[in-house]
């Protein structure tokens, strides 16, 4: 296999990546990379509406990717 997914990174993150190859107990020297994953997704198109005196609603469309908003 000559390709590998890296899960579970954080965002806007430089990671430095190396690379082996192995055959039986030996490995080879690394072949290093550097990259920085992409910053999250805003959210879009936000509304704020049916304001009150001390409450009000607010909806807008899913930032990709997003597992909550605060």
């Amino acid at each position: 296999e000559t390709t590998v997914v890296l899960q579970g990174l954080t965002p806007l993150t430089k990671y430095l990546v190396n690379v082996y190859s192995v055959i039986g107990e030996d490995s080879s020297e690394p072949l290093k990379g550097t990259e920085t994953t992409l910053p999250l997704s805003a959210v879009r198109s936000m509304t704020v509406y049916d304001e009150q005196t001390t409450t009000m609603r607010v909806r807008w469309e899913a930032a990709q990717g997003a597992t909550g908003y605060m």
